[in-house]
Protein backbone atom coordinates (compact mmCIF):
# COMPACT_ATOMS: atom_id res chain seq x y z
CA UNK A 1 0.00 0.00 0.00
CA UNK A 2 1.26 3.26 -1.35
CA UNK A 3 1.79 6.32 1.14
CA UNK A 4 -1.03 8.24 0.01
CA UNK A 5 -3.09 5.30 -0.83
CA UNK A 6 -2.87 4.99 3.82
CA UNK A 7 -3.10 8.56 3.57
CA UNK A 8 -6.63 8.84 2.82
CA UNK A 9 -7.25 4.90 4.60
CA UNK A 10 -7.56 3.92 8.06
CA UNK A 11 -4.00 5.34 9.10
CA UNK A 12 -4.75 8.21 11.41
CA UNK A 13 -0.77 9.17 11.45
CA UNK A 14 2.35 9.74 9.60
CA UNK A 15 3.85 7.38 12.47
CA UNK A 16 1.54 4.44 11.79
CA UNK A 17 1.48 5.06 7.68
CA UNK A 18 5.83 4.80 8.27
CA UNK A 19 5.27 1.19 9.95
CA UNK A 20 2.51 0.37 7.05
CA UNK A 21 5.00 1.12 4.45
CA UNK A 22 8.30 0.76 5.93
CA UNK A 23 9.42 3.51 5.50
CA UNK A 24 10.32 6.83 8.31
CA UNK A 25 8.33 9.33 9.34
CA UNK A 26 9.80 11.69 7.25
CA UNK A 27 9.64 10.21 4.31
CA UNK A 28 5.91 9.87 5.37
CA UNK A 29 5.97 13.53 5.64
CA UNK A 30 7.84 14.47 2.12
CA UNK A 31 5.65 12.40 0.86
CA UNK A 32 2.21 13.71 2.24
CA UNK A 33 3.33 17.53 1.20
CA UNK A 34 4.74 16.53 -1.79
CA UNK A 35 1.15 15.15 -2.65
CA UNK A 36 -0.32 18.39 -1.58
CA UNK A 37 2.05 20.53 -3.52
CA UNK A 38 0.80 18.54 -6.16
CA UNK A 39 -2.81 19.71 -5.74
CA UNK A 40 -1.67 23.10 -5.11
CA UNK A 41 0.30 23.21 -8.50
CA UNK A 42 -1.65 20.82 -10.90
CA UNK A 43 -5.12 20.75 -9.17
CA UNK A 44 -6.79 18.04 -7.46
CA UNK A 45 -8.11 15.80 -10.08
CA UNK A 46 -5.29 15.14 -12.02
CA UNK A 47 -3.01 14.92 -8.45
CA UNK A 48 -5.56 12.70 -7.27
CA UNK A 49 -4.99 10.32 -10.44
CA UNK A 50 -1.44 10.45 -10.70
CA UNK A 51 -1.23 8.99 -7.17
CA UNK A 52 -3.88 6.56 -7.65
CA UNK A 53 -6.20 7.90 -4.72
CA UNK A 54 -8.80 9.38 -6.97
CA UNK A 55 -11.72 6.80 -6.62
CA UNK A 56 -10.91 7.25 -2.52
CA UNK A 57 -11.36 10.67 -3.21
CA UNK A 58 -14.64 11.06 -5.13
CA UNK A 59 -15.89 8.29 -2.11
CA UNK A 60 -15.14 11.44 0.56
CA UNK A 61 -16.65 13.74 -1.96
CA UNK A 62 -19.83 11.98 -1.97
CA UNK A 63 -19.95 11.14 1.57
CA UNK A 64 -19.14 15.47 1.97
CA UNK A 65 -22.11 15.98 0.13
CA UNK A 66 -23.98 13.67 1.79
CA UNK A 67 -23.22 14.95 5.36
CA UNK A 68 -24.29 18.53 4.01
CA UNK A 69 -27.34 17.54 2.45
CA UNK A 70 -28.61 15.78 5.63
CA UNK A 71 -27.26 18.72 7.82
CA UNK A 72 -24.91 16.64 10.18
CA UNK A 73 -21.62 18.06 10.93
CA UNK A 74 -18.39 16.30 11.55
CA UNK A 75 -18.76 16.00 15.22
CA UNK A 76 -22.68 14.45 14.72
CA UNK A 77 -21.26 11.79 12.57
CA UNK A 78 -18.93 10.56 14.77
Amino acid sequence: MAIIDCYFHEYSSRDRIARKVHKGSGTVSREIEKFKNEINSRGLLQATEEYGVNQIVEELHGLSIELKENKITDLESI
